[in-house]
């Protein structure tokens, strides 16, 4: 027998807007509802063969059980917004989707369920009805099954009569009775009052029904519960009765057949995916889907037609050049081009070499800039073919990245199928002529879009330069005292032995110290600490946990060293040593296009996050060294920037003052904050000025500044009650912040740089407090990574200008990492000062401190 499923539409898209996490467009659609209503279909229907499906959906106004009670529902808020604007979304994909959509005015949609139900078992199937209301459970019987989902949409449990016994110990009918004598209050049913879920299930199962309970009404004289029965008998049946789903509504009901799944609107869908950003089911949809038709090229394998192809394109009025790299980033393992009309595909991997000089050859006689998906892998291939820099024209991945920083995906392939559905064939040349066409007709609507959005000097100016400046300081890398590490490498081995000894001796048994179940069984079960926290799987054993912990038993504090040695060891010490080459450097990736505050980060290894607030992360960082003996580091890193930013967004008058005066910021905040002469102002003070200022910044609470300051939430609210009393105009720059986020969607940098609050009108607190908190660090975070790369552009153009043997290779954070022959140092440091301190014109100066050393760790402030 075929299964015919049928869904409560109303009930599903509830359990799938509380079920799954709040998720938006770009523009702020909601479409978390969404997600889940379809996440269940697709786990209802599988692959769709032979499956029957309908969903019935409620509809809007008095129902035929207002008749009988009118105040039934009464007390049932109105839907949120948020799904409330979903509702449609979901009736449209199901049209799509083809699936029939059943309702009708005056009958809620478990009425729906409950009549074609029935139908559809008369007609031979196996129904399963798929709801989040146990009120449904009165309609199972042979054939007719319900599947209830759990904690929102993760689980299920299908009860049918067995299910239903053994767990209720009632019968279908028995589950409206119930609902006669306790009510429901989600219905404003109001049942026996004082007659809740046990007392109500007793009495069924003694007397079977409430006919029989009241044919025993007896049994209760001289009690009060008899008192109460008696008094509510008629309000008894008259909840019964409005607890009942009828199986006979009106409705005009197609024959069984009309249900069997259809094929899709699959262009409709596609539309319909994109336009919800909705990549996931976007990507299932054509995993199915019979590539288009590729467009026309060639592929060039024998080295004759390598050289051929790259000569005739010499004289092309406009290049197209993908570059594809292998993971490691040192070969170039493809190379697709497409001039005067026609797409190239050159796999690298046996013509290395001859790829490498008929490419630069090319450029050199193209002398034209060039159109390209990625920036920096195109600028890394040059590099790795020994190819001078030539101009990029226009790019995809840097022009995703501006207009939308928060998406997952900014691949050329993510692009087109996002923006024009396509699908590719797996046939790797075909994919690349694809690839090809496709970047040249994105081109034109990107630059209108970045253009629309005033970023486009953002990307001409700052971004796409950039991507050059970042690969070449990829290729120079950075050196390791590979001794010292070596050294450090054996020294924590063997410190991290006696720890674990010591934990074995204590806790009386070896055990997975990095288990957390087997931790947790040895702390609580086996030495009996108190358990502060639980997680889904037992006793949190975290380090927030085991801090609070610490004096509680002497095998905590030597836990928690263990784990901060290890992860140095493992992650930072043997990390770094396998990735090092024969010369000792290491080689990090900078990624450009990944934080949604333009911020860079740096992977393989990331050399952003070295601990630097304990010894052993300090020691850690001695081991970076320059290229040369001989030579320097030097570091230059902006003092404050944010809290710069801040003065010179809000233009606060004592903020703006406090650093064009060159005072300590942290300081004067104490001073004003506690109204004391700044030469009086204690450590503890200026500590708690510190933690405001850089609260601000990030939103905190009362409660985050009380917990980092150990004093009460009324105390740490007095604290940023002072502070925006003593600096009014950041208090207004933050709620025209605030406001510029609701109205606009979006919040900006000094130079213009976009970040998307999707969050700001949700009517979940939660999120749109934290979309509230971001709209106010947004533009300050990302005006500071714009900053710190215009100092890196400008830096750059410098170094090269001036034939400087220096060299700049890191970024992290506010900091430049220089090394340099002893003769530069002292230029340099001048010129890096000037650079950028001078950058941008701010109202509040911009200040940097450099510092010299032989090694990152132990360096000097000059």
């Amino acid at each position: 027998m075929n299964t015919f499923f049928i869904v409560d539409g109303n009930s599903i898209a509830n359990r799938a807007f509380y079920g799954v996490p709040p998720l938006t467009t770009k523009d702020g659609t909601p479409t978390n509802a969404v997600v889940g209503f379809l996440n269940m279909l697709k786990k209802l229907i599988g692959d769709g063969t032979d499956a029957y499906l309908a969903v019935a959906f409620d509809e809007r106004g008095k129902v035929f059980r207002h008749e009988k009670f009118v105040d039934y529902k009464a007390n049932r808020k109105g839907m949120p917004d948020d799904l409330a604007a979903q509702m449609p979304l979901i009736r449209e994909v199901l049209t799509l989707m083809q699936v029939p959509i059943l309702s009708m005015p005056g009958y809620e949609g478990d009425d729906i369920l409950g009549t074609l139900g029935k139908k559809a078992k008369a007609a031979g199937f196996d129904v399963a009805l798929v709801s989040g209301d146990r009120d449904t459970f009165q309609l199972i019987e042979d054939h007719i099954k319900v599947i209830y989902p759990r904690r929102g949409l993760s689980d299920t449990e299908v009860m049918d009569l067995p299910a239903l016994k053994e767990k209720y110990d009632l019968s279908p009918t028995q589950i409206i009775d119930l609902k006669g004598l306790m009510g429901d209050a989600s219905d404003n049913i109001p049942g026996v009052p004082g007659v809740g879920v046990k007392t109500a299930t007793k009495f069924l199962q003694k007397y079977g029904s409430m006919e029989g309970l009241y044919d025993h009404i007896e049994d209760f004289d001289g009690k009060k519960m008899g008192d109460k029965l008696t008094e509510y008998k008629d309000q008894a049946f008259m909840s019964r009765d409005l607890a009942t789903i009828t199986t006979d509504v009106p409705l005009e009901i197609p024959p069984m057949e009309a249900f069997r799944l259809k094929e899709p609107d699959l262009d409709g869908l596609r539309a319909f995916y994109s336009r919800l950003e909705l990549r996931q089911f976007l990507n299932q949809l054509d995993e199915g889907r019979a590539p288009e038709a590729q467009p026309e090229g060639e592929v060039h394998r024998d080295l004759a037609a390598i050289r051929a192809c790259l000569d005739d394109l010499a004289d092309a009025d406009q290049l197209v050049i993908i570059c594809r790299l292998d993971d490691g980033r040192k070969t170039l393992t493809d190379l697709a081009l497409r001039g005067k009309g026609t797409n190239h595909h050159i796999p690298c991997a046996d013509h290395e070499a001859e790829v490498a000089e008929g490419l630069a050859n090319l450029l050199q006689a193209h002398d034209k800039p060039v159109i390209t998906d990625d920036a920096k892998a195109f600028y890394t291939a040059l590099a790795l073919c020994d190819i001078k820099a030539v101009p990029v024209a226009w790019d995809a991945v840097l022009s995703d990245y501006l207009l939308d920083p928060e998406s997952g995906d900014h691949s050329l392939e993510g692009q087109l199928q996002k923006r024009f559905q396509t699908v590719f064939s797996e046939d790797p040349s075909e994919k690349y002529h694809a690839l090809l066409e496709g970047l040249e007709k994105l081109q034109e609507p990107t630059m209108e879009a970045l253009r629309e959005a005033d970023m486009a000097d953002l990307y001409y100016a700052l971004e796409l330069p950039l991507a050059q400046v970042l690969v070449n300081m990829e290729q120079t890398g950075v050196r390791l005292n590979i001794p010292y590490l070596q050294a450090m490498e054996e020294e924590f081995a063997g410190r991290l032995d006696k720890l674990t000894n010591d934990i074995y001796d204590l806790a009386g048994e070896p055990f997975n110290i990095n288990s957390p179940k087997q931790l947790g069984q040895v702390l609580f079960d086996q030495l009996g600490l108190p358990v502060l926290k639980k997680t889904k799987t037992g006793p949190s054993t975290n380090a927030e946990v085991l801090d609070q912990l610490r004096k509680e038993h002497p095998i905590v504090p030597l836990i928690l060293d263990y784990r901060q040695l290890s992860k140095l060891k493992s992650t930072y010490i043997d990390g770094l040593l396998a990735l090092a080459d024969e010369e000792g450097k290491v080689y990090t990736h900078f990624n450009q296009t990944l934080t949604a505050t333009g911020r860079l980060s740096s992977s393989e290894p990331n050399l952003q996050n070295i601990p630097v607030r304990t010894e052993e992360g300090r020691r850690i960082r001695q081991a970076f060294i320059p290229s040369e003996e001989g030579q320097v580091l030097i570091s230059a890193d902006y003092s404050q920037i944010e809290l710069r930013i801040l003065a010179a967004m809000s233009l606060d008058g004592s903020l703006v003052n406090s650093f064009r005066s060159e005072e300590d910021i942290h300081r004067r905040t104490a001073s004003e904050v506690f109204h004391v002469p700044i030469d009086q102002v204690t450590s503890l003070q200026r500590y708690a000025a510190k933690a405001v200022n850089f609260g601000i910044i990030y939103g905190q609470t009362d409660f985050g500044l009380a917990r980092e300051l150990g004093i009460s939430r009324k105390a740490a609210q007095e604290y940023i009650d002072k502070y925006f009393e003593r600096y009014p105009l950041v208090q207004k720059w933050i709620d025209e912040a605030v406001e510029a986020a609701r109205e606009n969607g979006y919040v900006k940098t000094i130079l213009g740089r976009r970040r998307y609050i999707r969050d700001i009108h949700s009517k979940n607190q939660h999120q749109r407090h934290f979309a509230e908190r971001t709209a106010v660090n947004a533009p300050i975070q990302g005006s500071a990574a714009d900053v710190i790369k215009l100092a890196m552009l400008d830096v750059n153009r410098r170094l090269e200008a001036d034939d400087y043997r220096a060299r700049m290779l890191l970024q992290v954070h506010d900091e430049l990492i220089f090394e340099a022959p002893p003769e530069e140092a002292g230029m340099l440091i001048q010129m890096v000062h000037e650079a950028m301190e001078e950058v941008l014109e701010l109202p509040v100066p911009l200040h940097v401190e450099v510092k010299v050393g032989f090694n990152w760790e132990e360096m000097e402030t000059v």
